[in-house]
């Protein structure tokens, strides 16, 4: 088999999901920024995508440790601009990182999957836009972040795929 560009996420809930792409893309109808990352649920990536030639086995143990994880609880984020991007920064993220973390030695030790320097320094958020006229970025931010729903979040959705199967959503079972 061919080696796959791989990813696993974890996508946030329907509801919430539906509420702040229905305010970006409201805003956004003046400042015409790139709306490719409402192509898909917002999601926060848990491991910098990475190739496999083993997808089969790689998703069979990701999705062991991650339902031997349960759901993810994020208590507060707001909206920032780091660089040419305006994201949903996840500011209580502990277990995020603790999960990063245990995907990334899990892949290392098994599949010889190596950390590279976003996993070093990885931090969780939401990419919301992307652009390099930082100045569309600063006014999207100012005109959304009052609006964007602050609440725990509850996220028990993950998602992992590949180039060649698109993706495949999971639900854990709350225990």
């Amino acid at each position: 088999m061919n080696k796959q560009l791989m990813w696993v996420s974890a996508v946030l809930p329907q509801d919430i999901n539906n509420e702040i792409a229905d305010i970006c893309l409201q805003y956004n109808k003046q400042l015409k920024l790139s709306e490719r990352f409402f192509k898909f649920p917002l999601h926060i990536s848990l491991k910098r995508t990475f190739y496999t030639d083993d997808y089969d086995s790689v998703k069979k143990d990701l999705k062991e440790l991650l339902d031997n994880n349960g759901s993810l609880l994020i208590n507060s984020y707001s909206i920032i601009r780091n660089k040419d991007m305006l994201w949903i920064d996840i500011t209580d993220n502990r277990n995020i990182k603790l999960l990063h973390e245990a995907i990334d030695q899990k892949l290392k030790e098994k599949y010889q999957i190596p950390i590279d320097e976003f996993d070093k320094n990885y931090y969780p958020h939401v990419t919301l836009f992307r652009d390099e006229d930082v100045e569309k970025l600063d006014l999207m931010k100012t005109q959304i972040e009052k609006l964007v729903p602050v609440k725990e979040l509850i996220i028990d959705t993950f998602a992992m795929g590949t180039t060649l199967d698109n993706n495949e959503f999971y639900t854990l079972e709350r225990k």
